[in-house]
């Protein structure tokens, strides 16, 4: 018994390192800032990561807000404040101001150079420079090097930037710093220039303009490219042995070129990697009860140790700089597999010191307890049928060369099964795939099996 499950662990250990080591091969690209309704888009160089939204944002007009804090310089000493921030600010348009005009106001020009302190008298010299992006639009671009606090409120020389832009009758303030070391051995100063050209506004109208009731889009209007293939069709999957289905909705892509052998108990695999995200969805069936190829009984898989006990070593391996999240479930679902309330965002650990020092040390039993990021199964369902174990949680935190990503575990057990579901999305992929994710999982249920001849 003690060697059946010692394989089924290893088995299981050596799925989830491929997983691990999936996820790191993919391409090596920051995260994109994206909101359609606010008409924005900002590509980020590798390294910097989202903040969470601050009450303090508000009054300036911020609407979202990165930053990269290097833990190593070039030359490996520990940096000591190095890094960069980067804020987007939308405000009314004042008046019929020019850009020009806004580049040369005082308060306009405050939103970037207060860093370096309240008397305009100690401000640095500012460059303005002009350009026109590809979809007409024109922005100015203000440059100014000094000494301000850095991320570590030390003192050091940083370069600032901010671009100006406006559409809809909204003024776009972008401003970055960055803080570098005497001969930039880092690149932050190139960080700059990626933000600078990663930096768009999808519709440059002047104006806000509604289109008349019923108006068609132009014959030579840039059109979605049609899905093609599994992407375009609802597939329905069906494992009668076992006794369990699912829906693929439209959006979503089927693996199936997975290993077989490695990834015995794999129901079913869906995953899509683009420049504004990506998601990755393994379902796990494993039936109690079963035997090994010579007929010796193989120890039932343990829930919470499946989904939670070995969770955050990984997790904190993988994600080793920014502050850690987790988020709260929908009040008063009735079913089991549903994806977090994304609005109710907490703070589990601001900075990677403040995480707890052994991580190896860390078990279901706390996450569920004392970080909160875990939860036991309530009244839910899976479908139709109450499970008699269930655990379910969900992390995020920044994967280097990834940007942001959002990782969930659910476990869940029947009298005759146990399953186990790893959702991974990362970047803008909430936004583009949530929807198709959240019909999946709602999918998802027990069935009758089939006698085995």
């Amino acid at each position: 018994m003690r060697n059946a499950t010692r394989a089924l662990v290893t088995l299981f250990l050596t799925a989830t390192v491929l997983l691990v080591l999936w996820t790191l091969s993919r391409p090596a690209c920051g995260e994109t800032l994206q909101n359609d309704e606010l008409n924005y888009r900002i590509e980020l160089p590798a390294g910097w990561v989202r903040m969470p939204q601050a009450e303090a944002w508000t009054p300036h007009g911020i609407v979202v807000g990165a930053v990269r804090e290097l833990e190593q310089l070039k030359d490996g000493t520990a940096a000591s404040g190095e890094g960069g921030e980067l804020y987007l600010a939308i405000t009314d348009v004042p008046g019929e101001c020019t850009l020009d005009a806004l580049a040369a106001d005082a308060a306009v020009r405050g939103f970037l150079l207060k860093r370096f302190g309240p008397d305009p008298a100690s401000w640095p010299e500012v460059s303005v420079a002009s350009a026109t992006h590809e979809n007409g639009l024109e922005v100015r671009i203000l440059q100014a090097d000094g000494k301000a606090p850095n991320l570590r409120d030390r003192a050091g020389p940083v370069r600032a930037l901010m671009i100006l832009a406006k559409a809809k009758g909204k003024l776009y303030k972008l401003r970055a710093y960055v803080w570098h070391t005497a001969f930039d051995a880092e690149g932050l100063k190139g960080d700059l220039d990626f933000i600078e050209i990663g930096f768009t506004i999808p519709d440059p109208r002047p104006a806000a303009q509604k289109e008349p009731p019923g108006a068609k889009p132009p014959a030579d209007a840039e059109q979605p490219a049609p899905l093609r293939g599994d992407e375009g069709e609802e597939v329905v999957r069906v494992d009668e042995r076992l006794g369990w289905r699912l829906r693929k909705p439209v959006g979503l892509i089927s693996k199936d070129d997975y290993d077989r052998t490695t990834f015995r108990d794999v129901g079913a695999w869906f995953e899509d990697n683009q420049p504004a995200g990506s998601y990755q969805i393994i379902l796990y069936v494993v039936e109690k009860g079963r035997r090994d190829d010579r007929n010796q009984p193989v120890a039932d898989v343990p829930l919470k140790g499946w989904a939670l006990d070995r969770w955050w070593p990984a997790f904190h391996a993988a994600h080793a700089t920014g502050p850690i999240h987790t988020y709260a479930w929908p009040r008063g679902a009735k079913q089991f597999l549903v994806l977090p309330d994304w609005e109710k965002e907490k703070v589990v650990f601001a900075t990677p010191k403040r995480r707890p020092r052994k991580p190896e040390a860390v078990d279901g039993q706390d996450l569920i307890r004392r970080h909160k990021v875990a939860e036991k199964l309530g009244n839910q369902k899976v479908g139709a049928e109450k499970p008699i174990e269930g655990y379910r949680g969900v992390l995020s935190g920044n994967r280097e060369h990834v940007g942001r990503e959002w990782v969930l575990h659910y476990a869940w057990g029947t009298a005759r099964l146990s399953c186990y579901l790893i959702v991974s999305i990362t970047r803008e992929g909430r936004a583009k795939w949530g929807d198709a994710i959240q019909s999946l999982l709602g999918s998802i249920e027990m069935t009758e099996p089939t006698e085995a001849e």
